[in-house]
């Protein structure tokens, strides 16, 4: 029923009700929404909706979670890139600089540059 309503608001183009079954899949937690929730991700013209998708993504342990937070560690809203950190693997080599460079930018958000830097100690064990 909420993935039918989502996909419902996503037609309409009604954004904060699509928000709000976003939120909703969140709480359920069900890897089966992952599809609809990329879709979300990528047709909502709201830049919030992008980190409650990923909050929802990883709720449900989400492999499509992990791919949309690579690319949310470039993401305009800050909430998109806290989350992306606490979600990417660190396999990926572009993935680890990444993150080093947000952990050292000084412009970052504070929030984001300590969690940059604990997962980078956590990855590693230091911080360079």
């Amino acid at each position: 029923m909420v993935e039918e309503a989502l996909d419902a608001a996503l037609e309409e183009g009604a954004v904060y009700r699509a928000y709000n079954m976003i939120e909703a899949l969140g709480v359920i937690a069900a890897p089966d929404s992952e599809e609809l929730l990329r879709r979300a991700f990528y047709e909502l013209p709201y830049s919030r909706a992008r980190s409650e998708v990923l909050k929802s993504l990883k709720a449900s342990g989400s492999v499509v979670g992990t791919l949309l937070a690579e690319e949310s560690l470039w993401d305009s809203e800050d909430e998109a890139r806290r989350l992306a950190i606490t979600m990417v693997r660190g396999d990926e080599p572009g993935m680890v600089a990444r993150i080093r460079e947000m952990a050292h930018d000084p412009f970052e958000e504070d929030r984001i540059c300590e969690g940059a830097s604990r997962w980078v100690r956590d990855f590693d064990g230091e911080v360079s």
